[in-house]
């Protein structure tokens, strides 16, 4: 039923539980990891986070001017314990936890980059709809 233990958090906390969580996860996994991306002594760190509101929902693009993942590190990012930090540093478990409950709500992380031109991540999360009772 649950792909991982990841999943089966994901899929049974309450609204409320998620966005505490989330928010913990958004700046540790996708701030921290910009951040940690830019180290590389070539520039001027800068990391940006936007927020927009579309049409059905919001978007939330964190943006970095780091190294960059190259397409084999791109295509592994998002799997549980998947690292490219060194031994200590990273369990590769933050992008992991962070899409899987992204996804149980029906958002999505989508990861766009290139080596050498920095990394942009957005999450993409649905408006919450609320229903009124109207008396007749």
């Amino acid at each position: 039923k649950y792909r991982s233990r990841s999943d089966f958090i994901a899929k049974n906390m309450s609204t409320f539980e998620w966005l505490d969580v989330f928010h913990d996860l958004f700046r540790r996994s996708l701030i921290i990891n910009g951040l940690d991306a830019c180290n590389t002594g070539r520039l001027q760190p800068v990391v940006e986070v936007m927020t927009r509101v579309v049409q059905d929902g919001i978007e939330i693009e964190v943006k970095d001017n780091g190294a960059g993942m190259d397409e084999r590190t791109l295509e592994h990012a998002l799997e549980p314990f998947f690292t490219t930090k060194e031994p200590g540093k990273g369990t590769g478990l933050g992008l992991s936890l962070c899409s899987s409950i992204i996804s149980a709500h029906n958002g999505r992380l989508s990861i766009v980059s290139h080596s050498g031109t920095g990394t942009s991540a957005t999450v993409y999360l649905p408006g919450i709809e609320t229903h009124s009772e109207t008396n007749a």
